[in-house]
């Protein structure tokens, strides 16, 4: 994905969108709805109000991979004005560049936010944790953003 989001040839537009998804878990509508009041540069923080759960409020933590990206510089630049056929455009210019830097398998949006979910459990996240951070209702919904490896099987092993 870094490749992807240092391409000049691609609207960054489209990357800065795809990013916000890579690095917090959002779903496509959380990302588009955000807005400069969802951030809070003193505390480094994100949320938005997930549809799930009633609504329920979700702070997360900026990654450092987001800072200086124009996140707090949103602005006009950001994609929460895109519509649908936009939306499928984003999807089509995300997998031609996935295909075009080697990766040859199926991409949807949603495999940002399951590769978010994979990276917080192979640095040591617990499944409640990302439970909580994705807005899941219970931890089975959650299996099926994790795929357990054997590294990360070799790791639990150490630490045991």
């Amino acid at each position: 994905m870094q490749d992807i989001f240092q391409c000049d040839e691609i609207d960054p537009t489209y990357r800065l969108f795809w990013r916000i998804m890579y690095y917090t878990g959002f779903d496509p509508v959380d990302a588009l709805n955000l807005t400069p009041a969802n951030i809070n540069n003193e505390n480094d923080t994100i949320f938005t109000d997930r549809g799930k759960n009633d609504k329920e409020t979700f702070i997360i933590p900026i990654a450092d991979s987001l800072k200086n990206h124009d996140l707090f510089n949103l602005g006009d630049k950001f994609p929460q004005k895109l519509h649908k056929g936009k939306l499928r455009e984003s999807l089509k210019i995300l997998r031609k560049y996935l295909k075009k830097f080697g990766y040859n398998g199926y991409v949807s949006f949603k495999c940002l936010r399951h590769t978010f979910n994979q990276n917080l459990a192979e640095n040591g996240i617990d499944g409640a944790m990302r439970t909580k951070v994705l807005g899941q209702t219970g931890k089975n919904t959650n299996r099926t953003y994790t795929h357990q490896n054997n590294e990360m099987l070799k790791e639990a092993m150490r630490n045991f």
